[in-house]
């Protein structure tokens, strides 16, 4: 699984955080963290990419995980 998650804030008169993630090419982008995080879990991720996954939306840090078969 390739899977690249970042995070931005938006709006000028109040900032919401938009979680924009991509999972094998596929991308989503929301400002509810509950809706990417099943969008990802949906994809099946393995036990490691999907607590690495949790912990970066927990966090809002940068996360690039590669699958080099």
């Amino acid at each position: 699984m390739n899977l690249d998650y970042k995070t931005t804030t938006i709006g000028p008169d109040r900032l919401r955080t938009l979680h924009v993630a991509i999972v094998d090419g596929e991308i989503i982008t929301s400002t509810r963290s509950k809706e990417v995080l099943q969008f990802v879990k949906n994809r099946n991720p393995n036990r490691y990419e999907w607590k690495k996954f949790k912990e970066a939306i927990r966090l809002g840090e940068t996360l690039k995980l590669t699958n080099d078969a």
